[in-house]
This record gives structure tokens, C-alpha cells and sequence, in this order.
């Protein structure tokens, strides 16, 4: 709680970066909800594009490894679609978030069965999105190859309706901030219509567990990054602590936020790429603090943070593919307009403070 009181006294005055107009937003919300055809591939190279794309994410879709790494490169050969660099650094987290739980705490704290469940979900959120969003991701790139654009086929992808306007938007416009923040808007509103809306009554003492941790802002998503271009560990922490996760409207400005941390600070977005170039992701802590996480859990001074890989198995999924767009929802649009610099973004101490806890949580429990 603290700390979001003081990151509101800092944000309080922050300046707007306009980013679409608020009568333009109007415009695309009154063409959506009157929009209710559902394009179809004709052309049999069409289809052709439609089965290689499912071919390719479901391969990628492996695990959060796998998912990670595809965002990655991605974005090194599209710089453009800033968000697929915000998705990367973000799936970095679910994968710390995995691996936590098989780490040195909180095993002692939760029982096998919780711990399996929290997993399952968290694994199954990061895959729902990486299936939702990794086709447009191929799409935007099989457009650029053709010269043309291939947005009408995302419905075979079950890809909401609102994404063919704004890929269509930017493939004339090229406004990567106003793509970002749509994919952000997208990507939250899918996982509560197809996913968190239908978590099942035997999960509800793991999901009030996650809202306690929730609460207390235990949960902070990283950023690794450095005040000068110069690669070296440890890292200092750029991001900010999550709260509210079951609402839909709170998770899309988290989003908002992290981006404007990645983007819109130069300095962040350069270093935190060179950590993500130069680091394979394996979903250790390790990766970013290897002065206070080990990936051996052999090694008594270091807080045990495992290989992802080492710890879960892949999960096959399954996914629905309901629409989630509606009169409620596409009121989310309205958060297109501007976007605000963020004067505080720093949270080495406040992770070392964790940190530190933590060590000690694991001395005296030994």
C-alpha cells in the first residue's frame, strides 16, 4: 500500500502524451458495435497462411519458455510492434511467478495440490495469450511479405473483431503506441471473458490466496535495466507492483503503465532489450540477480529460483474462442488517448527489501 501511495504522488501531475483522438475513439466504437460480419479466407493460398499460422504458434505455444523466447524474436525483426517486446518482458515475470513456486518459500506455505493449481492457472493465463495474440503477431509479418494486408483472417483464429481495425489502423498509420494499447486492451479483456470469468468453485481457495498476495502488492512485474548502456549484473529494477488483478479495467492500466516504463523512457527500453538479447530467459531469478537467486538448490546462501524446465512439464491446452467485445467492454477503448510518462519507476530497494526477507525467511526456516 505504501508503495502505491507514493507512486500516486508522483503521478499525480504527470504530464499527457496524446495518442488518438477522442472523437477518433468514438468513431471506431460506434463501427465496431455495428459491425457484425465475420470475414472468411476465399483465396486457397489463404488457407494456406491460416494453417501454417496455427502450425506455428501451437508449436511455439509449448511452454513459457517457448512463448517468451517467440515474442523475442519477433520483435528483433519487427521493432515496430513495440508490444511484442512488452510481451516478452512481462512473460519473463509469469515464468519467475512459475518457478516460484518451486522455489525455496513457498512450497512451506502452500500445499502441493495449491501450489499444482496455482500453476495451472498462471501457465494457462500466459498460454490463452500467447494463442490469442501470437497469430496476429504472423499475420502482421505474412502481410508485410505479400504487401498486402491479411487482417480480415484473424476471426479464423478466433481473434476478437476489434483487432482487424486497429491492425488495419496501423498497417495505414503506423502509431506502434496506439497497436501497444490495444493489444494490452485485447489480450486482458480476452483472458476475463475466456478464462478468469470461468475459474471453477475447487480453485477458490488458491485464487483468494493469489488475491491475498494480490493485496499485500507482493507481486511486482521487472524490468531489468541499467542508468548507463553498460551490460553487467546485477541488474536495477524498473516496474511496478500489481494489485487488483481480478478487474479487467485495473489489469489494462497495469499494462498501460508497464508500457509507458518500457517506451517511453529510453533508457529502460535500451538496456532492459540488451538484458533480454544478451539473457536467455529460463525462468530463474537467477537471470536477472545472481547474486542473491541460485538455480542449484544445493547452494545454502542463495534464495533456490529454478530453470522452468526443470521443475513443470508442458501442458497440452485446450481454448475457447468466444467474441469479448460488447457495450461494456469497448468502453476500455477510451484509455487510447493519452499516455503519461512515468516519473517513478525504480524498484531496486523496494526488491531488495524482498530480497532480503526472504533470505532471512529461508535461514530461519533451515
Amino acid at each position: 500500500m505504501v508503495l502505491s501511495l507514493i507512486q500516486d504522488l508522483f503521478t499525480s501531475k504527470e504530464k499527457k502524451i496524446p495518442i488518438m483522438d477522442s472523437n477518433e475513439i468514438e468513431k471506431v466504437k460506434r463501427s465496431l458495435l455495428l459491425n457484425d460480419s465475420t470475414p472468411i479466407a476465399i483465396l486457397s493460398d489463404e488457407q494456406l497462411i491460416i494453417k501454417e499460422t496455427k502450425r506455428e504458434t501451437l508449436l511455439k505455444n509449448a511452454n513459457n519458455v517457448t512463448r517468451t523466447k517467440a515474442y523475442l524474436d519477433f520483435y528483433c525483426s519487427h521493432p515496430e510492434i513495440h508490444w511484442a517486446f512488452l510481451a516478452h518482458m512481462v512473460s519473463r515475470n509469469a515464468g519467475y511467478h512459475i518457478t516460484d513456486l518451486k522455489g525455496d518459500l513457498l512450497p512451506s506455505i502452500l500445499k502441493r495440490e495449491e501450489a499444482e493449481n496455482f500453476f495451472l492457472f498462471l501457465e494457462r493465463a500466459n498460454a490463452y495469450i500467447f494463442h490469442d495474440a501470437y497469430p496476429q503477431l504472423l499475420l502482421y509479418r505474412k502481410s508485410i511479405e505479400k504487401k498486402r494486408p491479411l487482417f480480415h483472417l484473424l476471426p479464423a483464429f478466433g481473434v476478437s473483431k476489434a483487432m482487424s481495425v486497429f491492425w488495419e489502423r496501423f498497417w495505414q498509420e503506423r502509431k506502434s503506441a496506439e497497436l501497444s494499447l490495444s493489444l494490452v486492451i485485447n489480450e486482458q479483456n480476452m483472458l476475463q471473458k475466456r478464462l478468469l470469468s470461468k475459474l471453477e468453485d475447487g480453485f477458490l481457495q488458491e485464487k483468494l490466496l493469489f488475491l491475498l498476495q494480490d493485496r499485500l502488492e507482493l507481486t511486482t512485474v521487472f524490468f531489468p535495466y541499467q542508468r548507463k548502456l553498460k551490460y553487467k549484473k546485477p541488474f536495477l529494477l524498473a516496474g511496478t507492483s500489481i494489485s487488483h488483478f481480478e478487474l479487467p479495467g485495473k489489469r489494462i492500466e497495469i499494462g498501460k503503465k508497464l508500457y509507458s516504463i518500457l517506451f517511453l523512457k529510453n533508457i529502460v527500453k535500451q538496456t532492459s532489450f540488451q538484458y533480454a538479447e544478451s539473457t536467455p530467459h529460463t525462468g530463474s531469478r537467477s537471470d536477472y540477480w545472481p547474486e542473491s537467486y541460485s538455480s542449484c538448490s544445493a547452494d545454502n546462501k542463495k534464495i533456490y529460483s529454478p530453470h522452468l524446465k526443470s521443475v513443470w512439464k508442458d501442458i497440452t491446452h485446450t481454448f475457447s474462442s468466444e467474441d469479448w467485445l460488447d457495450k461494456k467492454t469497448i468502453g476500455h477503448f477510451d484509455v487510447l488517448e493519452t499516455l503519461s510518462p512515468p516519473r517513478h519507476f525504480d524498484v531496486t530497494v523496494q526488491a531488495g527489501i524482498l530480497v532480503t526477507l526472504a533470505t532471512e525467511l529461508k535461514h530461519f526456516s533451515t
